[in-house]
């Protein structure tokens, strides 16, 4: 597999971009999941749930074997959809620094 690797997704509806999510596999070789946003009109119609399944679905098609992401400790909500997605709080990963300020996830894929 060839690292440093991006695989953007979008949602739309009616040919508008409403929401987006990226796939970004890193030099280091890990797997995360990075801007997933929602446009604040079309929120609550599990948009943002979609683009996670669509992003775990790619992840597992090349076989890797967990996800990780990194959201500010600020963002309830998407915390919230994470963990229904499956992940769960972990340390901080690959080149992120220690902040108080960022909440660091993890979702193993095997």
């Amino acid at each position: 597999m060839v690292n440093n690797e991006h695989y953007p997704f979008i949602a739309d509806i009616e040919g508008v971009g409403v929401g987006c999510g990226c796939l970004y596999i890193g030099d280091n070789g890990l797997a995360e999941i990075k801007r997933v946003y929602v446009n604040p009109q079309f929120r609550g119609q599990r948009i943002a749930e979609q683009l996670m399944t669509a992003v775990e679905a790619q992840a597992r098609r090349l076989r890797l074997p967990r996800l990780y992401l990194e959201t500010g400790v600020d963002h309830q909500a998407a915390i919230g959809l994470y963990q229904k997605c499956g992940f769960m709080i972990t340390e901080r990963f690959g080149d992120y620094l220690d902040d108080p300020l960022s909440v660091f996830m993890l979702k193993d894929l095997q």
